[in-house]
């Protein structure tokens, strides 16, 4: 699995290196290729339009599978 390793500069200008916590099996970035995060108590999360979109059809998947196995048994 994939984990992306993101390096940033905190408010006062400290070098932060951190993987994150989302891994995949293919690589969702290309090395040196910027992208936006939000550091927030100690861990950096992935932000921007096509993580909500990731996100919110994961939700809906698994929320039409959950309703399927319900009415289909």
């Amino acid at each position: 699995m994939y984990s992306p390793i993101v390096q940033f500069h905190s408010d006062n200008h400290q070098l932060i290196e951190q993987e994150l916590e989302v891994r995949a099996s293919i690589p969702l970035y290309r090395k040196g290729q910027s992208i936006q995060v939000a550091y927030y108590q100690g861990k950096v999360y992935p932000t921007g339009t096509g993580w909500k979109l990731f996100y919110w059809s994961v939700f809906l998947l698994g929320l039409a599978a959950t309703l399927y196995q319900i009415y289909k048994w």
